[in-house]
């Protein structure tokens, strides 16, 4: 994560480009196992000043009744199991991601694919991307 965020995160917001980016330092803080122990907080504390913060994040959210659905319609994944398994930890990682960004101050968007396309979910995506950047939320180099 480190090595991205300075040899081709960096360098591409110093040329002025936007970037899309699925997980970073967010997601992956809340994978931790526990985000409120000392040593996580203290890891947290200390890399977080190394990361980009983004101008927006877009938390796509859905009923946990369509996410096991989608764990179990999809490929087979040993993690994706034990979600299936213990629908708990979904919830719990989706909390821990929840208070880490609502810590952050970044602004965020939440978008609910339930029961929504492909198209529809693009397309919603695609009008808060231009919302962000006609109001001077692009670039953060």
């Amino acid at each position: 994560l480190l090595w991205a965020t300075n040899h081709k995160l960096r360098p591409a917001l110093r040329r002025g480009e936007n970037i899309l980016m699925d997980k970073y330092f967010f997601n992956v803080a809340s994978h931790i196992p526990d985000v409120d122990t000392a040593l996580n907080r203290a890891l947290i504390k200390i890399f977080k000043p190394l990361m980009i913060e983004p101008n927006l994040i877009v938390y796509f959210r859905v009923s946990m009744e369509e996410r096991l659905r989608r764990l179990k319609n999809g490929p087979y994944n040993k993690f994706h199991e034990l979600l299936i398994s213990n629908p708990g930890w979904a919830r719990q990682r989706e909390e821990k991601y929840a208070h880490i960004v609502a810590l952050s101050g970044v602004n965020v968007k939440y978008l609910d694919t339930t029961d929504k396309s492909e198209t529809e979910v693009a397309e919603e995506l695609k009008a808060i991307i231009n919302s962000c950047l006609s109001n001077g939320g692009g670039n953060n180099g």
